[in-house]
């Protein structure tokens, strides 16, 4: 699934163990949106997705 199809979610994205970006999926920046997800887990509310 690409970035850019998650709407209406808090999203912490996960590249390399590192966190890149935290925030609304609304709110993603350009150069993600057409990342794909290796892993979504969904963990109080919040996707935390590893790319």
């Amino acid at each position: 699934m690409k970035l850019w199809e998650i709407r209406l979610y808090k999203l912490k994205i996960i590249k390399n163990d590192e966190v890149v970006f935290e925030g609304m999926a609304e709110e993603l920046p350009e150069d993600l949106k057409n990342e794909d997800s290796k892993a979504i887990v969904l963990d109080n509310g919040e996707a935390v997705v590893n790319i």
